[in-house]
Order: C-alpha cells, then sequence, then structure tokens
C-alpha cells in the first residue's frame, strides 16, 4: 500500500514539473515574440498604442493646465479624454506616444484669461493682468479724471486673445479732465434766458459740466460731444457752449439763426439717466441712443475721433 501511495506521489511530482516546465516555456514563447502595451482610443476610435500610460496622461494633464506655454492661458478644455486598454501585440508594433497627444490636442479648446477696462457697458482696453487694470483706475483717479469712477474691471476667459494695451496709453486715451465753465444767470435781458457772467454776479448759481468730443466733420464746423452734467442750471449746456464758440445745432435761441436751423430742432438729447429705485434700493438706468432730424444731420456730416 505504501508502495503504491510512493509510486503515484513520484508521478504527481513529475507531471507537476512538466506542467511548470511547459507553463515557463509558454511564458518564454509570449515574452520573446509579445509585448504588454496599451491601446489608446478617442471617442471610440483607435488613435494608437502607448509604451508608458502615466506618462502620456501626465504630459495631456500638463497641457490642459497651461497649453503650450503661451501667456494668459487659463486651461484648456478637452472635448474627450483618452482611454486605455492593456494588451500583448507582437513586438513589431511600434507606439506612438507623440502622436497620440498631438492627436488629443487637436481636439482642445484653450481658454485665456485676462482683464477688460470698461465704461458703463462699452469695452475700452484689455490689459493681460489685474495689477495692471488697477494701476490705470488709479492714475486716473491721481489725476482727477471726471471718468475714474466709472471704470469697471471685468476678468475674462475666452477663447480668443485679445490685443493688450499699456497702463500709459490706456491712461491718456481714457483721461477726461475735469472743466469749469463760467458761471450762468437766469434771465440775462431777454425772455427764458440765461447768460454767462463773472463771479460774484448778484443771483449767479456756479454751473459745472465735462464733455468730451466723439465725432468732429471734416471741415471742423460741427461735432457730437458727450456732456456730464454736475449741475443743473437753466439752460446750462446751451448757455456755456454757446459762449465758449460752441452753440448747439438748431440753437436760435443762443446761437446762429440760419435758413436750416430754423427748421432743426436743438440737437441735445438726455441719453443716459440712472438713479436708485426708492422701494426696491436696486440702481436703475435707461440708456437710449440720439435721434431726429438734428443728430442724423450732425452725423452725416462727422467722422470718429
Amino acid at each position: 500500500m505504501v508502495k503504491k501511495i510512493l509510486v503515484l506521489a513520484r508521478k504527481t511530482i513529475k507531471l507537476i514539473i512538466l506542467l511548470g516546465i511547459s507553463i515557463l516555456l509558454i511564458i518564454c514563447a509570449v515574452a520573446l515574440f509579445f509585448k504588454p502595451i496599451y491601446g489608446v482610443t478617442l471617442n471610440g476610435e483607435q488613435i494608437g498604442y502607448s509604451k508608458d500610460k502615466s506618462k502620456l496622461q501626465a504630459k495631456i494633464n500638463k497641457y490642459m493646465e497651461s497649453g503650450d506655454g503661451q501667456s494668459n492661458v487659463a486651461f484648456v478644455q478637452m472635448e474627450a479624454m483618452p482611454e486605455y486598454k492593456m494588451c500583448l501585440l507582437k513586438r513589431n508594433i511600434v507606439t506612438n506616444d507623440d502622436e497620440i497627444f498631438e492627436t488629443v490636442k487637436k481636439q482642445g479648446i484653450t481658454y485665456y484669461n485676462y482683464y477688460a477696462i470698461s465704461i458703463g457697458e462699452e469695452i475700452k482696453a484689455y490689459v493681460s493682468d489685474f495689477a495692471s487694470a488697477e494701476e490705470i483706475v488709479n492714475q486716473l483717479k491721481e489725476k482727477e479724471s471726471t471718468n475714474a469712477d466709472e471704470i469697471v474691471i471685468t476678468e475674462m476667459y475666452e477663447t480668443n486673445l485679445e490685443e493688450f494695451s499699456d497702463v500709459e496709453t490706456v491712461v491718456a486715451d481714457l483721461y477726461v479732465k475735469k472743466v469749469e465753465l463760467p458761471k450762468v444767470a437766469k434771465n440775462s435781458g431777454k425772455v427764458n434766458t440765461s447768460a454767462v457772467v463773472t463771479e460774484g454776479t448778484p443771483q449767479a448759481k456756479e454751473a459745472v459740466l465735462d464733455y468730451e468730443v466723439e465725432q468732429v466733420s471734416e471741415n471742423g464746423q460741427q461735432a457730437l460731444v458727450h456732456i456730464w452734467l454736475h449741475t443743473g442750471r437753466h439752460h446750462q449746456i446751451r448757455v456755456q457752449f454757446a459762449h465758449a464758440g460752441y452753440p448747439l445745432v438748431g440753437d436760435t435761441k443762443y446761437g446762429k439763426t440760419d435758413q436750416n436751423s430754423r427748421y432743426c430742432p436743438v440737437a441735445l438729447c438726455s441719453c443716459r439717466i440712472g438713479f436708485v429705485h426708492p422701494v426696491t434700493k436696486k440702481k436703475m438706468e435707461f440708456v437710449i441712443e440720439p435721434k431726429g432730424k438734428a443728430f442724423s444731420r450732425v452725423a452725416k456730416h462727422t467722422k470718429n475721433v
């Protein structure tokens, strides 16, 4: 009985050894003719084979964070990410990690981060960083520009990179000097009129406004002017501009009377008004575009400055 058991044990050991040798030979054959690599797919389509999944994915992740090293890149958004699957392929199969990376890059969308300088809803310039935007506002305040408090800094994330302006150029373009015109006195001798008078004149009141010339005619005789009122005196705009030698188009009371102006209304429009709602406390603002015969007549003969 013991002898039979020993014979059976020997046969079993031989069988195990033969099986182990067979497995080892199979492994060696596989290792000799095949290699483990990663098949890479994008949107379900095979795009290549990678020898190092971790290294390839790390390269893609770095590109998503900073792009190709361009300035002001916020991030790169990928429409799809590659998928990896381990497989055994013949050793003559060539991996193409670089080509895979370029294929993945092509379906990425680059977003840029920068700052817009606006007045109201109109963007005036773009700068690359917040420090530059803040410096523009600070310099305009130091210069006592009348529009310094109206400037809005907006952080932008866009797929197109705008052209940036330097601080000095933006400050020079946006600066609006505060202009104090002479005082205005009501009823200057004519019915329902006012006039510019010297300081100290009885019943005279201070009249202050700022203005910016937006368009000028080719012959220099007409202009479209944006005005900010700081005081609200009787006929203030009409009186002060007429006194300065630039009467409003159509203003026969303070300006020259000609055949055309007699049939043209005064070219003056309150195009923007804002206030805080007394109940909701919400800031309200209403804006319109100047229209009518007077403004169409001016615009027809002017160009942007």
